[in-house]
């Protein structure tokens, strides 16, 4: 499922080389919001990523949350907690085979 909608530049909130950002369909959150980091490369599990992998990950998921008020286009960022969720495999709950961050941000 990702695959395709990573294939739809139109979708994303902010994209680099390597990961895009999304809103996740189920927004389900109480008082937050609800975003995905998807790599633009398809993995299935957290496992066969190297280092440099883990790297780009969390820069991407550092970037995004210093910068997220400016990709929302309003007051998010500073202000807000956050929470960080990555599921592998299916005892996890992951639904989606293709790995990707949850990001909860919840305005204070």
């Amino acid at each position: 499922m990702f695959c395709s909608i990573l294939e739809n530049p139109e979708l994303f909130l902010w994209k680099d080389f390597n990961f895009g950002l999304i809103k996740d369909l189920n927004q389900n959150v109480d008082g937050g919001l609800h975003l995905l980091l998807v790599p633009l490369d398809h993995q299935n599990r957290l496992r066969p990523i190297d280092h440099v992998g883990w790297f780009r990950l969390f820069n991407a998921v550092k970037t995004v949350m210093l910068g997220i008020d400016g990709i929302l286009g309003h007051a998010y960022g500073s202000q807000s907690e956050y929470k960080l969720e990555i599921n592998s495999g299916e005892k996890t709950n992951q639904t989606l085979f293709h790995t990707h961050v949850h990001l909860f941000i919840y305005k204070l």
